[in-house]
């Protein structure tokens, strides 16, 4: 009898790749509904969804940027998680473990909508300080979204959490995304530093 060679499978089907890209588009779509979503409840409640819709209609280009931005992050990181689950690589648990990187961005974007809130609280005299600022806020929270999609690309790139056939991240990550990060980082840094010059002595 003829022994018959059985193929080697790939660790990772490319159905694995399909449902990770699914999953990507979920947790994006997720993140846009929950950070605009929030941002109009919280807007509604204190001051009404009128107040709310002006606010967004003369801020929507830094909205845009965020909940884009943010948007992005999440997706990324819901795609390299499920690859993760799925067994892509075997140290890919530090890609799934800097999920909370993400909230950073989260943080600095919302961060202006203090201004709103601490009079309720009794800390009054902060809200001028919040509302003068406010553009750095949501600089902030643009700048650290784009450190953070450098960052997820990065470690996607390290571990090979990706489709080596794909047509967006396979061609993205054949550069070298991780060397970029410090010097994405530092102009982050120094374009923070030269606006809050400007804001503060122009």
């Amino acid at each position: 009898m003829v022994s018959q060679v059985m193929p080697v499978m790939s660790p990772v089907e490319p159905m694995h790749f399909a449902a990770a890209r699914r999953t990507g588009w979920r947790w994006a779509a997720l993140s846009v509904v929950a950070l605009a979503g929030g941002y109009g409840v919280t807007l509604s409640l204190l001051n009404g969804p009128a107040f709310a819709w002006e606010s967004f209609l003369a801020l929507w280009y830094w909205m845009t940027l965020l909940v884009a931005g943010f948007a992005l992050q999440a997706g990324l990181f819901g795609y390299s998680r499920a690859l993760a689950k799925a067994g892509v690589s075997p140290h890919a648990s530090g890609v799934v473990a800097s999920g909370g990187a993400s909230a950073v961005s989260m943080v600095a974007c919302c961060a202006h909508h203090l201004a709103d809130v601490l009079p309720l609280m009794g800390f009054a005299g902060a809200t001028l300080f919040l509302s003068s600022y406010q553009s750095l806020f949501l600089l902030a929270g643009v700048l650290s979204n784009a450190v953070g999609v450098l960052y997820l690309l990065g470690e996607m790139e390290r571990h090979h959490l990706y489709a080596p056939e794909g047509r967006l991240l396979a061609p993205l990550l054949r550069w070298p995304v991780r060397r970029a990060l410090p010097y994405g980082a530092a102009a982050a840094v120094l374009v923070m530093a030269f606006a809050i010059y400007w804001e503060a002595w122009a």
